[in-house]
């Protein structure tokens, strides 16, 4: 696998789909809402595709899985903004936050409160991220919202 040019609104896009298609299956609720949001939706990441798709699909997958027992308000939220060199993209939930030492450990160890999760998913975000150059970091966590931001170097001619 090699590094390349990485298209996220093409990624966010398959991420959209699977989560329609988990609705269909019953395996999300149905009232679950990914809204999307790019202030500019031309930026090309040089990064590894793999890598960056293990790591939304964990974000993604661990921001479905905070808000399952909610009744409603059940949405993440994907910004996407250029900042300097970067894509800079943040994917935050409406589940209940991440406690403060969550937070502390959330990339250094595994980590989980689901049972039978095994905590490797943010080690996996990490990695996969900063494999590509790039860098994450939980923005804030506070009850009903958890931000992380993720900056991936852009394609620079």
């Amino acid at each position: 696998d090699t590094p390349g040019h990485v298209d996220f609104s093409y990624e966010v896009l398959f991420f959209k789909q699977k989560t329609a298609d988990d609705m269909k299956r019953g395996l999300v609720g149905s009232e679950m809402c990914i809204r999307d949001r790019y202030y500019r939706n031309d930026l090309m990441m040089f990064a590894f595709k793999s890598d960056l798709q293990k790591a939304f699909f964990n974000l993604f997958k661990n921001a479905i899985e905070a808000m399952k027992d909610l009744k409603s308000r059940k949405r993440v939220d994907i910004f996407v903004e250029k900042e300097g060199n970067f894509a800079k993209i943040s994917i935050s939930d409406t589940g209940p936050g991440m406690t403060p030492e969550a937070v502390r450990n959330a990339f250094k160890n595994p980590v989980t409160t689901k049972k039978g999760g095994t905590g490797v998913g943010l080690l996996i975000v990490k990695n996969s991220v900063e494999n590509s150059g790039g860098t994450i970091e939980i923005a804030k966590s506070k009850k009903q919202r958890t931000v992380f931001v993720a900056k991936i170097p852009l394609v620079t001619e």
